[in-house]
């Protein structure tokens, strides 16, 4: 008999979206055991309950849609919870003791955007302790001894993108929604807390969490686990904080982004899924493959992944089939948001002297009055606007300019969000460096 493995996963709807993925990823690594897959969702659409069970079928695996109350957190709408950006959904792994089977005495949580490079039994066999949840620590963290009431509502103690679920103590001390309700007023009643330019009561699961549990929540500081940090022998690696490049990367990324063994595994596992699935032929994946790696080959003097330099949630990155695209938002502060395609390692190191032209084309969905393309450097806090223009809703528009390593150690190129309309979506359409005199 193979040893059982729970693993929970929520979301609303469009969060599901990458889950395939993260199923062939976590399957194609634990085949030996009894990997049963509880998906948390109040709605979960026909299309991904047939992907899913498809896919853990094919690894003689188990999926379970647990369809959860649509009432459950419900009453998040009437506090300064920021419901508006962390759904309620993102709560629902708390109430694993009283919807998860009484078999069922522990089970792991992930979020979607974590990828495998290894087993987690070491994570997933942990002593509780006598606690409800195991974590690891943010990248900025307060120790659990100390940390004050605003810093738990604020998220510090834990990452909850990867937790441990004592479902069996969870179960019999009765956590539930209303459980969690008594905590949400109690916590309405402090002085709220700023988090990412938000006022809230507390940063979503992650600071509710930690406030409702903190005596009862075992934090560990080991390698197990790596948030936003690509610690070696890490096997559960979460894309955020410098890592989310790599979750927002695709196979034309790999020879010019950071980490690119973490690029290529995750579109390796991506392409995976939709194989199974039936999306797509080797045929297609052959396609893809060549299309990908010729873009990359074709722009390997930059790093295309986003890189924001401030105020990076003014700009949302979005998918398309242009090199980038990037959504203006609103900002209460009115601040403005710098993006720099970076020059790629290889180019930087055999780069010389000497003039160069850039080139950027821009299309934006709305008209722009003047955009600027600026040059960064990363050994000045001043930017370089090298020259702007106008450019009219749905025509790509070319920005050229000259810049010269000897006068300043440019490291990239790009524009910001200065002048630019609420709601916009700015696709990168080209980008180019050659070389023109030497010095």
């Amino acid at each position: 008999m193979r040893e059982e493995l729970n693993v929970v996963i929520c979301g609303d709807d469009h969060f599901f979206d990458e889950a395939p993925a993260f199923f062939v990823n976590f399957c194609d690594l634990h085949s030996e055991f009894d990997v049963r897959f509880f998906a948390f969702c109040d709605a979960l659409s026909t299309k991904h309950q047939t992907q899913l069970s498809a896919i853990a079928e094919r690894y003689g695996q188990t999926f379970n849609y647990v369809k959860i109350s649509e009432n459950e957190f419900d009453f998040l709408k009437d506090y300064d919870a920021g419901a508006d950006r962390w759904p309620k959904q993102a709560y629902y792994y708390m109430l694993a003791g009283k919807y998860l089977p009484e078999s069922v005495d522990r089970a792991v949580y992930f979020d979607l955007d974590v990828l495998f490079v290894g087993q987690i039994m070491s994570f997933y066999h942990a002593d509780f302790d006598g606690n409800y949840f195991i974590g690891k620590r943010d990248i900025i963290f307060k120790e659990q001894a100390t940390i004050t009431p605003s810093e738990l509502r604020r998220g510090l103690l834990i990452n909850t993108g990867v937790l441990m679920l004592n479902v069996a103590a969870l179960r019999a001390n009765h956590i539930d929604g209303q459980y969690m309700q008594d905590f949400v007023a109690k916590s309405a009643q402090l002085p709220p807390v700023k988090v990412f330019r938000n006022t809230v009561s507390f940063f979503a699961d992650q600071g509710l969490l930690a406030f409702t549990f903190l005596e009862h929540i075992k934090v560990i500081t080991d390698n197990r686990i790596s948030h936003g940090l690509y610690e070696e022998k890490a096997p559960i690696i979460h894309l955020v904080g410098a890592l989310k490049a790599v979750f927002q990367s695709d196979l034309s990324h790999v020879l010019t982004g950071d980490y690119p063994d973490l690029i290529y595994q995750r579109a390796q596992y991506e392409l995976k899924a939709q194989m199974l699935l039936g999306v797509l032929t080797s045929d297609e994946v052959y396609q893809y493959f060549d299309a990908k790696l010729v873009r990359a080959s074709k722009y390997s003097n930059f790093n295309l992944l986003p890189n924001f330099v401030s105020r990076k949630n003014i700009m949302k990155h979005v998918k398309s089939l242009f090199l980038d695209s990037n959504r203006i938002q609103e900002s209460e502060e009115k601040q403005i948001a710098r993006l720099n395609y970076r020059f790629s390692k290889q180019f930087m190191a055999r780069k010389t002297q000497g003039d160069y032209q850039v080139k950027l084309v821009i299309q934006s969905s709305l008209t722009i009055e003047n955009l600027g393309m600026i040059g960064f450097s990363n050994n000045s806090s001043k930017l370089t606007r090298l020259t702007s223009g106008p450019v009219a809703s749905q025509e790509p528009t070319t920005f050229t300019a000259t810049i010269n390593f000897a006068s300043k150690n440019y490291d990239g190129i790009g524009f910001s969000s200065y002048g630019v309309p609420i709601g916009s979506v700015i696709d990168l359409i080209d980008i180019s460096i050659e070389k023109l005199t030497d010095s």
